[in-house]
């Protein structure tokens, strides 16, 4: 191989190098890396309680849960009304949340 032809080689592998190491990446959401499954306490279950659970909940430039916040969900018996249980759900679901780990959002190459 002629020498030349290897020194072009050697520095057009370094720029792609190079280049590609200063490109930012790519914007996205913030994701789950991992999190204790949820399960109803007994008392929860014995009062009815079931069904889906929304929460809505904010990820800063860390990863952490700053805000969760019940948003829709669950459901519980006709007749009845489970306050003491509802309350305890929803601090459980609050600590359950808050106990997970995401990546956080980036915006132009940069954590938010």
């Amino acid at each position: 191989m002629n020498p030349r032809m290897l020194l072009f080689l050697i520095a057009f592998s370094f720029a792609v190098n190079v280049a590609s190491a200063q490109t930012p990446p790519a914007d996205a959401n913030a994701k789950l890396i991992s999190g204790p499954q949820f399960v109803l306490s007994d008392e929860a279950v014995s009062a009815g309680i079931e069904g889906k659970i929304v929460v809505a909940f904010t990820v800063d430039k860390d990863g952490k849960i700053t805000i969760a916040v019940p948003y829709a969900g669950p459901s519980w018996p006709c007749g009845t009304r489970p306050i003491k249980q509802l309350e305890d759900m929803w601090e459980a679901i609050r600590q359950n949340v808050r106990a997970s780990h995401f990546s956080p959002a980036i915006k132009n190459g940069k954590p938010i």
